[in-house]
């Protein structure tokens, strides 16, 4: 009888661990699964899109992989361009100048909703330098794109010869 009594604790043991790890492992798959679907809505919910610049003498805006330069006091403008239509959500849009390191010009909040997925902005009123342009939404950084403002042409420094 011992050796009967003996078995059946063993077996309930094995039968109980078994148990215990069966739910362990659902536990995990629903904890993997979870994580999975909050990474996903999270990597779909970060906004993405494509800066583009108009000058003075373009009839449209234009993307440009290299650094844009516009002159100083000649109207450009920029637009920012989001790739999918992201329902009703604010930004804040932030212009940076470099000096010894990036000081604030300006700052704003610009919104887009169901029937517009583009953000517009103007540097007509810049002095020479180099800036960067940031898009925000909260505390995350959607977006950054420098461009330079340069002098004009008839720029007393360059007279001086």
């Amino acid at each position: 009888m011992r050796f009967g009594r003996a078995k059946n604790v063993v077996f309930q043991k094995q039968s109980y661990s078994t148990r215990t790890s069966t739910k362990l492992n659902k536990a995990i798959v629903i904890a993997f699964a979870l994580h999975l679907g909050v990474s996903a809505i999270l990597s779909c919910g970060t906004p993405k899109g494509t800066f583009a610049f108009k000058g003075a003498l373009d009839d449209r805006y234009h993307t440009l992989s290299e650094t844009p330069e516009f002159e100083q006091g000649s109207p450009a403008e920029w637009a920012y361009v989001f790739n999918k239509n992201y329902g009703l959500r604010t930004f804040g849009i932030v212009v940076l100048k470099k000096e010894l390191v990036w000081v604030e010009v300006s700052r704003r909040t610009a919104s887009i909703d169901k029937t517009s997925r583009v953000i517009y902005g103007s540097l007509g009123d810049l002095s020479t330098g180099q800036y960067k342009i940031i898009i925000t939404e909260k505390a995350t950084v959607i977006d950054e794109r420098e461009f330079v403002i340069y002098a004009g042409e008839d720029d007393e420094d360059f007279d001086r010869d």
